[in-house]
C-alpha cells in the first residue's frame, strides 16, 4: 500500500454531536477507491486530498512503499488533523478493513454489512439517501473500478508534482488506464475526469471541457479541481481558475479542498487578504489540522498579522504532537517575529541536536543568541546557514540572510575587517540593500570610510 498516495475524509459528526471527524482512507485498490466514494455520499462527510499533506509528511522519513502499521497510522491521523485513520489490511484474499482513533485501533466488523456502512455507523455519520440511480463517480463494473485505482492514483500522484509541487511530472503513458476504465464503462465519470486531467498535465487544452464539466458532476473530487487549475494557470488564465473553484465550492460547501486549493492559489499571487478567509474556511472544517493552522499562520505573517500568526503557529505545533520538525521551526519562526527571543531558542535547540545539518534551524538559532547579547555563540552557527543547502525553495534566500547576520556578529564583536568581507561579498552578489545597512547592529562601523562605499 503505497502512502504516497492516501486520500482523506472529513466527516462532520451526528447532529446530538459537535465535534467533526476526518477519516482518511489509505488505499489506492479498487476497494479503497470505491469505499471512499461511498463514504464521501454521506451528507456528514467530504473528502479531502493528499496535497494539503505532502508538504509536512517529509518529517515522518517515509519511503516510497512505507507500510501503515497502527503506529503510523496514528500519527498521520494526528497530522491530517483526523479522529480516524481507515486502511485496508491482508492481502487480495484475505483483506480486513483496520481504523485508527486517537487511543486504539482496532479492526472493523464488515462481514454483516457493507463496509462503508460501518464505517458512518462508527463514526456517528448519516448514511447517504436512497437513489434510483447510481451516483455520477458509482459504477457497477468491476473492470472499470480496478482500471480507475490505476489511473487514480497515476494521475493524482502527477498532479501532485506538476500542480502542487510545481514539478515537471511524467505523463508518457499516464492515460492508458484512464482509457481502459472507460472501455468497461463508458458513462464512468471519474475516468472520464482521470483521462482528461492526464492530456491537461501532458499540455493538451481540449480536456478542459471535461475537467469543467467534472467540478460540477463531481464536486467532492479534487483531482479534476486540482488538474484544471494547473491547466488554466499554465495559459495565463488564473482569474478563470479562481473562479471555476469558487463555483465549484457552491456545488460542495463543505468540501475542505476546493476551499484550500483556492486560498493556495490566492496566497501563490500574494493576495494574502483574500486567500486568509479561505483558510479560515478551510480551518472551520478540520480544526484540528495541523497544516491549515500553519498556511493560516503564515498568510498572516505576510500580512504583518504576527500576535494572530503566533497563535495559529502554536496551534500547529501542539496539533502535530509538538515534535514534528517542520512545524516546530515555523512555531519558532514565528515566535521570532514577536520578539520571544528565548522561547522561541528553546524550541530551535532541540530541532538543532536532532539534525545538525538543517541551515535554517542553525540561521533562527544564531539570530535569537545575536538577540539574547550572545554574538560569539550565534557566528558559528550563521556560518553553517551560509553554506548549508536549501531544502525547499523557501529557504533560497538563507545563505545570504545568513551572511548579513555574519556581518552583524562580527560588528558586535568588533571584528570590522570580518563585517566588511561578508558586506562587500553580499553587495557583489547583488544581495545588500539600502534599508539592510541601516541595521543598529551595524553602527560600529559607520564611522570607518568603507562603510560609505557599500551604497555606491
Amino acid at each position: 500500500m503505497r502512502l504516497a498516495v492516501f486520500a482523506a475524509a472529513l466527516a462532520a459528526s451526528a447532529a446530538a454531536r459537535a465535534e467533526r471527524r476526518v477519516v482518511m482512507v489509505a488505499d489506492s485498490s479498487a476497494d479503497g477507491v470505491a469505499l471512499e466514494t461511498r463514504l464521501g455520499h454521506s451528507p456528514d462527510v467530504t473528502l479531502i486530498s493528499r496535497g494539503s499533506q505532502l508538504e509536512i509528511l517529509r518529517g515522518l522519513k517515509l519511503g516510497a512503499n512505507a507500510k501503515l502499521t497502527d503506529a503510523l497510522a496514528q500519527k498521520l491521523g494526528r497530522l491530517a488533523g483526523a479522529d480516524a485513520v481507515l486502511w485496508f489490511t491482508g492481502d487480495k484474499a484475505k483483506r480486513a478493513l483496520r481504523w485508527c482513533r486517537a487511543a486504539a485501533c482496532e479492526d472493523l466488523p464488515t462481514s454483516d454489512a457493507p463496509a462503508d456502512a460501518a464505517v458512518l455507523s462508527a463514526l456517528g455519520a448519516a448514511a447517504p439517501g436512497p437513489r434510483a440511480t447510481d451516483w455520477p463517480d458509482e459504477t457497477k463494473s468491476a473492470a472499470a473500478l480496478a482500471a480507475y485505482a490505476e489511473c487514480r492514483a497515476g494521475v493524482s500522484v502527477a498532479v501532485e508534482q506538476a500542480a502542487v509541487k510545481g514539478r515537471e511530472s511524467k505523463t508518457k503513458g499516464l492515460d492508458a488506464p484512464c482509457k481502459k476504465a472507460l472501455l468497461a464503462d463508458a458513462a464512468y465519470a471519474p475516468a472520464k475526469a482521470g483521462l482528461a486531467a492526464a492530456r491537461a498535465l501532458a499540455g493538451d487544452a481540449n480536456g478542459e471541457h471535461d475537467l469543467r464539466e467534472a467540478l460540477i458532476l463531481l464536486p467532492t473530487d479534487p483531482l479534476p479541481a486540482a488538474a484544471l487549475v494547473h491547466l488554466l494557470v499554465e495559459k495565463d488564465r488564473v482569474r478563470e481558475a479562481l473562479d471555476a473553484l469558487k463555483a465549484a465550492e457552491k456545488e460542495a460547501p463543505n468540501s475542505l479542498d476546493l476551499k484550500r486549493l483556492r486560498a493556495e492559489r490566492l496566497f501563490a499571487m500574494d493576495m494574502f487578504a483574500d486567500a486568509q478567509p479561505a483558510f479560515e474556511g478551510a480551518l472551520a472544517l478540520a480544526p484540528k489540522s495541523p497544516y491549515l493552522n500553519w498556511r493560516l499562520s503564515y498568510t498572516l505573517h505576510m500580512q504583518s498579522q504576527d500576535a494572530k500568526a503566533l497563535e495559529h503557529a502554536q496551534a500547529a505545533s501542539e496539533q502535530s504532537g509538538g515534535t514534528h520538525p517542520f512545524y516546530q521551526e515555523e512555531y519558532a519562526s514565528r515566535l521570532i517575529d514577536v520578539g520571544r527571543f528565548a522561547d522561541a531558542k528553546a524550541v530551535l535547540e532541540p530541532l538543532r541536536k536532532d539534525d545538525p545539518k538543517w541551515g535554517r534551524v542553525a540561521l533562527r538559532l544564531g539570530w535569537c543568541l545575536l538577540r539574547l547579547g550572545d554574538a560569539k555563540a550565534a557566528l558559528p552557527l550563521f556560518a553553517e546557514a551560509a553554506a548549508a543547502k536549501p531544502r525547499d525553495k523557501r529557504e533560497g534566500e538563507d545563505a545570504a540572510l545568513a551572511r548579513l547576520d555574519l556581518a552583524r556578529a562580527d560588528a558586535k564583536l568588533g571584528d570590522a575587517a570580518a563585517a566588511f568581507k561578508e558586506l562587500d561579498a553580499l553587495k557583489a552578489a547583488g544581495k545588500l540593500n539600502a534599508v539592510d545597512l541601516k541595521d543598529p547592529d551595524l553602527d560600529a562601523l559607520r564611522a570607518d570610510p568603507r562603510f560609505g562605499k557599500l551604497g555606491h
